[in-house]
């Protein structure tokens, strides 16, 4: 996928060159304004992108997009570690990570500012173009400031208090009364969207009562996204100071969400068509610094290209299932100002540093993204300790290669390098809160809770060590691998309490967690041990146990010691995998009710949670 940046296809409006207006006077040019366009095919990932083609062409790189010049890979986690459109678009559009379901605020839930706001601060012109209404969670990231994207109320206020030149969208149903047609050119179907002519005032055209029709349903008179980015341009080009146009094909997300392979192809190619219409119009500004950004929020639906059809038809696909996943998301540009990009695996913060550079003319810097988990786990330190045995355990893929652990303010974080396959099996992984004490399961406490799956493969769990110190408080599991959004709180995963103050034997307190998975440590219906070790996938399973969680009182104010122990077992709990961390001595699966502990990770924190002591094998 990753270009060499050698290919130009005519479409960087000549942005590599002539800014000096062809005369060298030996004092540095005058800048150029900007023209600065974002385009977000929201849940767009590269199975799209193929099947997006495969349709249009018959071939699987015959999208304007995937020709651009400056490409790349783009990770999309948010604090809450599988993203949402929100957090990802506030990500995008303002620098800061936040939580899932929270628009135009950072992780504190204050308001930031966005591109959008940048550029209008300029003097910029600047507009909003999506398929969603405009109250969605992409184009509110832009243009307001809740830790609710549901709160369609507030959202309205805030677009209308500060609005963009223009907003073409659907919605009309959320702004209903509001919007003052003394205040704003304001239009309400395509045709006459087609006719109207700009009078100075801000134009919100609302054209679908909600989002519009897919585009393999919609009536003709439901123009293109081609067609807006034109009039968009027409309006917005000749601004002396520049201009900020941002395009969301939100329906490639809706269609994925549904499975439906009929509409989600024909939605990519909208936008891909509405890319081509604006790199067109660019080619024809000789006044203009041009940068373009065409990218995702995240991927939706795990699509899977499984085989081509001819020019005209659906390709046959497979879905994973109806929602977001953490696969990385094509990141793809024009213009020497996002040139940087190419052949990198990015943060989405990247779009905002490097959008706000060119916005102000100006070169772009790292962001230097948050710890995250985001199942990229070098940021968690270096492997303590590498897996024994190759997995040969039940129908799964699942492959434990390494543990990593670390800790800070915010909690216990864990790392499993390997594959964990979304349909068999199940990841366990066991904490002691107070080592030494000599407490909890392993030691004298015996878990009998058989209501909930999770809870009920916990309590079916037994040990066998010669470790006197050691007695697990709680464990954090998954039943398979399958893609969690939001924090963790679920019969099927999530973190359990059964320390004597938190949780009983048969009553396991349910605590929120995070688990997250890299690009690639999914397995997609091929054995783990063809990669497990190499190298050949994007990171594993990375948990964040918060301290709140860990400790519901508060943590002890002379820190102490933790311990962890990893391993897989089968999901109707008769057999614990070989695949254990630290490893134990047998590359046969032990029973359930009796697997063995040779060590632990253990870990030293302060009473604030930070690490005093390294993670280290014990003993």
């Amino acid at each position: 996928m990753v270009g060499d940046g050698g290919t130009d296809g005519g479409a960087d409006g000549g942005t590599d060159g002539g800014s000096d207006g062809g005369t060298d006077t030996g004092e540095p040019a005058e800048p150029l304004p900007p023209a600065v366009i974002l385009f977000i095919g929201d849940g767009m990932g590269f199975p799209h992108l193929e099947g997006g083609s495969l349709r249009a062409s018959g071939g699987s790189e015959g999208l304007t997009m995937q020709a651009a010049p400056y490409q790349a890979r783009m990770s999309t986690a948010s604090l809450s570690g599988l993203t949402d459109s929100a957090a990802a678009a506030t990500a995008m559009a303002s620098g800061h990570k936040t939580w899932n379901n929270a628009v135009g605020v950072d992780r504190d839930l204050a308001p930031v500012e966005s591109l959008l706001r940048q550029a209008q601060a300029r003097g910029m012109a600047t507009g909003v173009i999506s398929s969603d209404s405009l109250t969605g969670a992409t184009p509110a990231s832009f243009l307001a400031h809740t830790d609710d994207r549901g709160d369609r109320e507030a959202i309205v206020a805030d677009m209308l208090a500060a609005p963009p030149d223009l907003m073409i969208g659907g919605g009309r149903a959320d702004f209903g009364e509001v919007a003052d047609p003394a205040v704003f050119q304001l239009i309400t179907d395509a045709e006459a969207l087609a006719g109207a002519v700009d009078d100075g005032r801000p134009l919100l055209a609302l054209l679908a009562e909600d989002a519009f029709e897919y585009r393999v349903d919609a009536a003709e008179a439901q123009p293109t996204l081609a067609e807006l980015v034109g009039l968009a341009l027409d309006r917005l080009s000749d601004d002396p100071e520049g201009f900020f146009l941002l395009v969301e094909g939100a329906r490639v997300d809706h269609a994925s969400h549904a499975m439906r392979s009929e509409a989600v192809h024909l939605e990519t190619i909208d936008l891909d068509r509405a890319i081509a219409t604006a790199l067109e119009r660019g080619e024809a500004w000789t006044d203009r610094e041009l940068s373009v950004l065409v990218t995702a929020d995240h991927e939706c639906g795990g699509l899977q290209i499984l085989e081509a059809g001819a020019k005209g038809e659906d390709p046959l696909v497979s879905w994973r299932w109806g929602d977001h996943t953490n696969a990385d998301v094509p990141l793809l540009g024009w213009g020497e100002r996002v040139a940087a990009i190419d052949g990198q695996r990015l943060d989405n913060l990247w779009v905002h540093a490097l959008l706000a550079a060119a916005i102000a003319g100006e070169e772009a810097t790292d962001p230097e993204p948050p710890r995250l988990p985001d199942g990229r786990l070098e940021d968690l330190g270096d492997r303590i300790v590498r897996q024994s045995w190759e997995t040969d355990f039940g129908p799964g893929y699942n492959q434990l290669d390494a543990i990593r652990l670390s800790t800070d303010a915010e909690g216990l974080w864990i790392g499993l390098d390997g594959v964990f396959d979304d349909e068999a099996n199940a990841l366990l992984v066991w904490i002691d809160l107070d080592l030494g004490a000599g407490t909890g399961v392993g030691a004298d406490l015996v878990l009998n809770d058989s209501d909930g799956d999770l809870d009920d493969l916990i309590s079916r769990v037994g040990f066998r060590h010669e470790i006197a110190e050691l007695g697990f408080d709680a464990a954090v599991g998954q039943i398979a691998g399958t893609y969690l959004k939001r924090k963790t709180f679920s019969e099927q995963a999530g973190l359990r309490l059964f320390s004597p103050s938190h949780g009983a034997a048969d009553d396991l307190w349910w605590m929120d967690t995070v688990i997250n998975y890299g690009d690639g440590s999914l397995a997609l219906g091929g054995p783990a041990s063809a990669a497990a070790g190499t190298g050949l996938t994007e990171g594993g399973a990375e948990i964040l146990l918060p301290w709140t969680a860990l400790f519901p009182d508060g943590l002890p104010a002379e820190g102490g010691e933790l311990a962890v122990f990893a391993h897989l077992v089968n999901t109707n709990g008769a057999l614990a995998s070989n695949q254990a961390l630290p490893p134990f001595s047998s590359s046969t699966a032990p029973s359930v009710s009796d697997v063995p502990i040779l060590q632990v990770v253990r870990v030293e924190i302060d009473g604030l949670g930070e690490t005093l002591t390294p993670a280290r094998l014990w003993p």
